[in-house]
């Protein structure tokens, strides 16, 4: 079985997914990581005048190696939104002010679906409203069929996103897909092991927030939330207790 992750930055996946991308290699699951937009000039926690991009590429090649060895990592040299919209960094969490724009959308569509033939698709749903997060997530909807594809919820968004929200959004996901999302929890229990990876992107997050995210899987009894497909066996297989 093939898995193609869509991160939006270098660290989404990590932090939002490090518990199911370690279960799933360990099952022979061939995953890939496909970062979309790297080059950035933002990283809160590193020197004035360091190469950013560098940096967070460094980190987040660790990080994954760190889950497992064997995880493909691709990464586009796409700018982030501060750097190539007419956005002012205040706006990119404000769906009010911006909308993905259709020309990159349609753009990144056609990338994903290049890359992801013969794989299920893993996107954000775009908790926190990013619009970077955003732009990737309508990519996939217009890129996938509906149900190689599944939702994963980003942190450290989905923590201080409501669960009323977090549903609203996923009924958003069933009526553009018309499909039926099933809410499935990949346990591992294991979340002292996800502080630690979370941990290797030092230039985006303090210890605050590394455990913010390490412990938000205590909501699931220790686990990572997938919204999948219903009605498809090859979700129903990776997500099983059995995988």
């Amino acid at each position: 079985m093939r898995l193609l992750v869509l991160s939006p930055h270098r660290d989404d996946a990590a932090f939002s997914l490090a518990l199911s991308l370690k279960r799933w290699s360990a099952a022979a699951v061939e995953i890939t990581v496909l970062n979309f937009f790297t080059r950035s000039s933002y990283a809160p926690y590193v020197p004035q005048g360091a190469d950013v991009p560098a940096v967070r590429a460094s980190e987040d090649a660790r990080a994954l190696r760190a889950i497992d060895k064997r995880i493909r990592l691709h990464s586009l040299p796409l700018l982030d939104a501060p750097l190539r919209l007419p956005i002012d960094f205040g706006s990119i969490t404000n769906p009010a002010v911006f909308a993905p724009v259709p020309e990159e959308v349609e753009r990144l569509g056609r990338v994903i679906q290049r890359v992801s033939r013969s794989s299920l698709v893993l996107a954000p749903l775009g908790l926190g409203e990013h619009i970077d997060h955003r732009t990737v997530r309508d990519a996939a909807v217009r890129a996938a069929d509906a149900r190689q594809l599944a939702f994963y919820e980003e942190l450290p968004y989905a923590a201080w996103t409501p669960e009323s929200a977090q549903r609203e959004r996923v009924s958003e996901m069933q009526h553009r897909l018309r499909v039926s999302l099933f809410p499935a929890r990949q346990h591992s229990r294991n979340l002292r092991w996800k502080s630690r990876v979370v941990r290797l992107y030092q230039s985006q997050i303090d210890d605050r927030m590394t455990e913010l995210i390490a412990r938000y899987g205590e909501k699931y009894a220790g686990a990572e939330r997938i919204w999948a497909p219903r009605h498809d066996a090859r979700w129903r297989a990776l997500l099983s207790d059995d995988m």
